[in-house]
C-alpha cells in the first residue's frame, strides 16, 4: 500500500508516474542479472512501482516545487551499484540492493528485504525511510535523515563504481 504524501504523488505525477504503471519485472530482473547484482523482493516491488522515474532538483515541467533532494530510480543506472551494495550489505549485516541514487548520483540509494531504506555518502550510511513510500517522502520534503553508526567499519568507506 502507498502511503505517498499529497505533494510526493503529485511530483511523481509531473514526471511521468502513476500508480499502476509498473515497469516489468522481467526486465528489471533481467538488468540486475547482467549486472550480477542482488535484488531483493522489496527491492523489486519498489522498482515496480517506480522504476525508471528520475526527479531533478529544477523541476521545470510544472510548476510545483522542486524536491528537497534530487533521485534517480533509473533501472540500469541503480543496477551497476552492486558493489555498494555488497560493501554496505557486509557492514550491516544484510542484503542491500541498489533501487537508484540521490544528489546528483552522490549517493546511492539502497533497500534491505523487508523495505528499509537507506542512502549512502561514501563514508556514512542513513536510514531514509521505513519502505520505499517512506523514502520518497524523505527525499521530496527534506525530512532528517538517521545515521547507522557502525563501529567495526566506520573509517572504511565503501568503493564507489
Amino acid at each position: 500500500m502507498l502511503k505517498l504524501t499529497t505533494e510526493s504523488e503529485e511530483l511523481l505525477k509531473a514526471n511521468g508516474w502513476r500508480q499502476g504503471l509498473r515497469s516489468s519485472a522481467d526486465q528489471i530482473k533481467g538488468v540486475y542479472l547482467a549486472n550480477r547484482c542482488p535484488l531483493n523482493v522489496a527491492a523489486l516491488e519498489f522498482l515496480l512501482e517506480f522504476g525508471n522515474i528520475a526527479i531533478g532538483v529544477a523541476n521545470s515541467s510544472s510548476s510545483l516545487s522542486p524536491p528537497a533532494t534530487d533521485f534517480d530510480l533509473t533501472i540500469e543506472r541503480a543496477a551497476k551499484y552492486r558493489i555498494t551494495a555488497a560493501r554496505w550489505s557486509e557492514s550491516l549485516g544484510r542484503e542491500l540492493s541498489p533501487v537508484g541514487h540521490a544528489d546528483r548520483g552522490h549517493c546511492v540509494l539502497l533497500m534491505a528485504g523487508d523495505g528499509m531504506t537507506y542512502l549512502e555518502d561514501e563514508e556514512s550510511i542513513f536510514v531514509v525511510g521505513h519502505d520505499g513510500s517512506d523514502a520518497i517522502n524523505a527525499l521530496v520534503h527534506g525530512r532528517p535523515l538517521t545515521r547507522v553508526f557502525i563501529e567495526e567499519n566506520e573509517d572504511r568507506a565503501p568503493e564507489r563504481e
